[in-house]
């Protein structure tokens, strides 16, 4: 009896197969396999499946948003301490610099890192402004700090614009299911039915033929998805350099 099997298959012909399912069975004139609780099951867990995918990508967003913020509050604590340094120099003159700066570096005092994403923005973008009068300028360029401040100011441009779809991107980080888990249902249920087809084929009371002919147009779609994948494979194994 052939056999399906999944493991092996990246993500995305998981689903390929299962959409193969359903085109062939709307395809035949088999309403026992198209109103079969195994079927509903292989469309039901492939919803599932894709509906973890899009959750999963998401998830990833969230987590790359994530280290984008934590970029922004290592430039804006590191600028802060480098100017703070400054007001400890032995020059008057670059302590005096240094303190009338860090003044405007400390606008809302300490912890601004820890603030919530958007009050976060919002202020170091206000202190930004504030640094970007003529006066201000000046001293960031006599205390030789301007690679410091311009740090804070690209990560604070590369926050902001990934800050559109963070708040729905956190609600599926906090509601992601696990795609391994959704895998391993649909895949279940993508071998449940073949199975049941397969059995049929040779079982069924009636419409033996038209089983049959139902097994083997989701047989040869999945065998052609599995060596269209073996074969891209062996490619770049075989362009990978080795070490």
């Amino acid at each position: 009896m052939r056999k399906i099997y999944l493991t092996a298959l990246p993500t995305t012909e998981v689903s390929g197969v299962g959409l193969v399912y359903e085109e062939e069975v709307e395809k035949s004139n088999l309403a026992e396999a198209k109103e079969s609780p195994q079927f509903a099951e292989v469309k039901n867990n492939r919803v599932e499946y894709n509906e973890s995918l899009r959750r999963k990508q998401k998830s990833e967003n969230f987590e790359a948003k994530q280290a984008a913020d934590k970029a922004l509050d290592d430039a804006w604590v590191g600028s802060r301490q480098i100017v703070l340094g400054l007001t400890y120099s032995p020059d008057p003159v670059v302590r005096e610099k240094a303190t009338r700066l860090y003044a405007k570096l400390d606008m809302y005092g300490s912890g601004v890192e820890k603030l919530k994403d958007t009050d976060e923005s919002v202020k170091i973008s206000n202190v930004l402004v504030e640094l970007d009068k003529p006066e201000n300028k000046q001293l960031i360029i006599d205390l030789n700090v301007k690679a410091y401040i311009d740090e804070v100011r690209l990560r604070a441009e590369n926050f902001r614009r990934d800050w559109g779809s963070l708040e729905s991107d956190k609600e599926a980080f906090r509601n992601s299911v696990s795609a391994t888990s959704s895998r391993r249902k649909l895949e279940a249920s993508l071998m449940a039915f073949f199975d049941f087809v397969a059995y049929s084929a040779q079982y069924a009371p009636a419409k033996r033929e038209e089983w049959a002919k139902l097994e083997s147009a989701i047989y040869s779609r999945y065998t052609t998805i599995r060596q269209k994948y073996t074969e891209t494979k062996k490619k770049k194994d075989d362009t990978t350099p080795t070490k």
